[in-house]
């Protein structure tokens, strides 16, 4: 037997339970846009609330990105624009700067800083660490050292045509056209371009080639003096003192 429609029911029953099951859905729970998008305007905004927003792809905001929360980046950040930074930064990784970057807070830097293009500093520079320039250091203004400046074997000092270098004669200063003077043992010594000079120590010495005057505590010598047949007015004995003749 089969049934009869009550053509004079209508359909309200039906329609009111699709309305119900409208209003209870969630059709946004499981969604998706496929080569479309979703627009939000006229003072709209998309709220997320204990959960996520996961992009795969790439985001692309032309406005104003305002967080006032935590924000962790885990893969390459690159910045082509000015930066400006008004509190405080700490970076524990690599960061690539490619365009100007201004800082008006504190950094913290606890990790390697590799500048590879010019650096301009304006301010104060104060670093209290160990500084280590392997490259050529050019100083344009006045400087003013407070502590030692300590000169190793190999390096030197070079003003003009003097050159103080550590390893001459024990530390000296030399001259480009030759000669210097240096120190050892107690002992300076003043050269000139050949065998002459001054050596001062516990004697003072002035010497060229073989031939020396040593002025000592008791008295003045002088090696390979020369002899003569004329009338002294000097004497010299065995050791070379000299002495002023009355004979």
């Amino acid at each position: 037997m089969s049934k009869l429609n009550d053509l004079t029911a209508g359909n309200l029953g039906d329609i009111l339970r699709r309305l119900r099951r409208l209003e209870n859905s969630s059709p946004l729970s499981s969604s998706s846009v496929g080569r479309g998008r979703m627009r939000f305007y006229d003072n709209s905004e998309l709220l997320v609330e204990n959960g996520a927003l996961r992009v795969t792809g790439t985001a692309t905001i032309s406005g104003t990105f305002d967080m006032s929360g935590t924000a962790n980046f885990t893969g390459t950040v690159s910045i082509t624009g000015p930066l400006t930074v008004a509190g405080n930064t700490k970076i524990t990784g690599d960061t690539d700067i490619t365009g100007p970057l201004s800082v008006e807070g504190n950094t913290d830097i606890t990790g390697t800083l590799a500048i590879k293009g010019p650096a301009t500093i304006s301010g104060k520079l104060d670093v209290t660490g160990p500084m280590a320039t392997k490259g050529t250091l050019a100083v344009e203004g006045v400087t003013t050292l407070k502590n030692d400046l300590n000169v190793t074997a190999g390096g030197k000092i070079t003003a003009g045509n003097t050159v103080i270098s550590p390893s001459s004669s024990n530390g000296g200063v030399e001259f480009k056209s030759g000669g210097g003077v240096g120190g050892n043992g107690g002992t300076v010594a003043m050269r000139g371009s050949s065998n002459a000079g001054v050596l001062a120590g516990t004697t003072a010495s002035l010497f060229a080639g073989a031939y020396s005057v040593d002025v000592a505590g008791d008295g003045v010598r002088v090696t390979n003096l020369p002899t003569t047949g004329n009338a002294p007015n000097l004497y010299a004995d065995g050791s070379g003192k000299l002495y002023r003749s009355t004979a």
